[in-house]
Order: structure tokens, then sequence, then C-alpha cells
């Protein structure tokens, strides 16, 4: 099935959303620690904005909510 869609879980319909973060080695950091938190805030931040979308991280969403690049997620 496409993501966005319903679909056939057993009995039930189910929904699926996605909200991705994403951190840029080595722009944003160079240890994997830190890109995972990084990419992890990006990822909060789009679901506090709706989700369905990705974002980069910026050092900004870390104290406030302005990205530098959010996409919707289109469902083809």
């Amino acid at each position: 099935t496409k993501l966005g869609e319903p679909y056939l879980l057993d009995k039930d319909i189910a929904h699926v959303s996605v909200s991705i973060g994403i951190s840029v080695y080595p722009d944003d950091n160079d240890t994997m620690d830190l890109l995972l938190q990084y990419a992890d805030q990006a990822m909060y931040d789009v679901k506090r904005k709706g989700k369905n979308a990705y974002q980069f991280y910026d050092r900004k969403i870390t104290s406030i909510e302005s990205p530098v690049f959010t996409k919707k997620v289109e469902h083809k």
C-alpha cells in the first residue's frame, strides 16, 4: 500500500503518517550521538507542526520554533 492510505490490519483499518528529522554530517556535528539527537529534535519539531513532513535540523529549533526547511510528504 502507499503511505498515507488506509490499509487493512487483521480486521481493522490502519492509518500511517510519517515525521522525519534529518541531521547532516559533518555540517551539524561529527558525532553519531549528537547527529541522532539533532535528527530527533527536528522530527519532534515536524510533529508539533502537523506531521506528515520532513525537516532538516537547524540550531534555531532547539530554542525557537523556526525551521529552515520543512517539506510536506506527498503520497503518490
